[in-house]
């Protein structure tokens, strides 16, 4: 085992290769042995070829270093190929080099890191933003008209696709990211009281491409616990959202743990 220091300068496990000590990668793999064995073959063919020898066992040495050297490299280049893919079920590699696996998660990286962009620049558009004064429709009694409260801050770090309406009768996936503290405290079920609750991103945000509202969707829409209604927007820019849900690294790691490998 050894360790290596990433771009950022914090220290990872890797393997070190028992026959060059080089790390990243180990001796079954190691492209020195390879390039060494295939120098000892073409070594020992050419002496075998010639046929030419100062004492008999000088031809068995060379016949069990040649025959060595074979079975050597073939292991090593055979090595993997039975192999069956956990994830698009082909042989001859494994589900972590699998290309099909790695091009998949670029390709919903993209889409994801599209959808939320799109989503920030949106709530922008209309200023609703950490500050933006909200009317929250809540299962309060003593409030039908809702209450106001004040946007506390928008989580993109579950953010995808999935989450953007796409014309038909059904509401996206609940992604309740926006936290809000209300001015007033409700009762919730059990009658216990809060003052923050947590809602959907408005319509116009979650349908980015303008698709026209099915009337069951903006039924089941009005039907969500703490719908959001903007009352006074706010003025903020993109450093109002966690940079984090917005980076390439960091993005990648979670789209392959929750969309890619779930």
């Amino acid at each position: 085992m050894a360790y290596i220091q990433d771009k950022n300068g914090n220290y990872k496990r890797t393997v070190r290769c028992s026959h060059c000590y080089e790390t990243g990668h180990n001796r079954s793999s190691c492209p020195h042995l390879k390039e060494e064995l295939k120098g000892t073959i073409s070594k020992y063919k050419t002496l075998l070829d010639n046929d030419v020898w100062g004492h008999p066992h000088e031809k068995v040495y060379a016949q069990r270093r040649f025959e060595w050297a074979t079975n050597q490299l073939n292991k090593a280049q055979s090595k993997g190929k039975n192999r069956k893919c956990g994830f698009c079920s082909d042989y001859g590699h494994t589900r972590r080099t699998c290309q099909y696996r790695k091009d998949k998660t670029a390709e919903k990286l993209k889409q994801t890191l599209d959808t939320r962009e799109k989503m920030r620049d949106a709530l922008l558009d209309i200023g609703f933003g950490p500050s933006a004064l909200v009317n929250v429709a809540v299962r309060d009694d003593r409030f039908p008209s809702g209450v106001l409260g004040v946007v506390k801050s928008i989580d993109f770090e579950t953010t995808e696709r999935a989450h953007v309406y796409d014309g038909g009768q059904w509401t996206p996936r609940h992604n309740h990211n926006v936290c809000v503290k209300l001015l007033q405290p409700i009762k919730d079920y059990w009658g216990s009281e809060h003052d923050e609750v947590k809602a959907s991103m408005p319509v116009s945000v979650l349908n980015l491409d303008g698709h026209e509202l099915h009337p069951r969707f903006v039924a089941a829409m009005r039907e969500r616990e703490n719908m959001l209604a903007l009352v006074s927007p706010s003025e903020c820019d993109e450093s109002a959202f966690d940079s984090d849900d917005f980076d390439s690294e960091l993005v990648s790691k979670w789209v392959l743990k929750n969309i890619v490998d779930p």
